[in-house]
């Protein structure tokens, strides 16, 4: 990695406060826009796997202001967060109802590179986490088989990797995060704060509200590159 790809990775993280306060006031400062109820539009929509593929009604909240309006905009209709739609099934559709895509929301709100906390709003994709994180010596703990799904996604199926019986699910390293809901408003849950509800959100698919951000504890790794030895052998008996 060259030093100015190094400096303008780094130059977009605000340096994570030490306190949950601090935090929440970082949380607030995110850009915010007063508008009308977002129109829903129809768009033909598929999951990964190609299994199935519907007209549905489509909105694309681009602030977190914007959610409470959009949840309000189609009382009538069940509502399900889309976020990259890298389900190999039907997870990510809503046969008869209408979808709000998450990918507009893909701001970091703060990053801690001393402690390796994050929080980020629920639209962005794992591999530009990765690609912020990584050069302070932070990962996440675990990983799907792509880094191109949202962490809001990754959350709603409680992704895992192939380190799951060391590490378990994403969904364990979640300190806590913000669930909107069209009865109850926004709700900052976590393991020890409205922790049913933390936990039906966890692996959820989206069925308990949508998720507008998360914070996650990182781990640490000592650098992004591997050591390699390539040991040249003729056969199988001199191997």
């Amino acid at each position: 990695m060259s030093a100015a790809t190094h400096i303008q990775t780094a130059a977009r993280i605000r340096v994570m406060p030490r306190t949950d306060e601090a935090r929440d006031v970082a949380t607030a400062q995110l850009p915010l826009r007063s508008s009308a109820p977002l129109p829903f539009s129809e768009q033909t929509t598929t999951s990964w796997g190609r299994v199935k593929r519907q007209r549905s009604s489509l909105a694309t909240p681009a602030f977190l202001d914007q959610i409470p309006r959009v949840l309000s905009a189609e009382p009538d209709r069940k509502l399900l967060g889309l976020g990259l739609g890298r389900s190999y099934g039907d997870s990510c559709l809503n046969e008869g109802g209408a979808l709000i895509d998450m990918t507009a929301l893909d701001r970091v709100v703060a990053f801690d590179p001393i402690t390796g906390i994050i929080r980020a709003e629920a639209g962005l994709s794992l591999s530009e986490l990765l690609r912020i994180v990584v050069p302070h010596g932070w990962f996440l703990p675990t990983t799907p088989g792509t880094r191109f799904v949202t962490l809001g996604g990754a959350i709603a199926n409680d992704v895992h990797g192939k380190n799951h019986h060391a590490a378990g699910t994403l969904g364990s390293s979640v300190r806590r995060l913000c669930l909107h809901t069209s009865t109850i408003g926004a709700r900052e849950i976590s393991p020890s704060v409205n922790a049913e509800l933390f936990r039906a959100t966890i692996a959820g698919l989206g069925l308990t509200g949508l998720i507008a951000w998360v914070e996650l504890q990182l781990v640490r790794i000592p650098g992004a590159f591997l050591g390699a030895e390539n040991v040249a052998f003729s056969g199988f008996a001199e191997f």
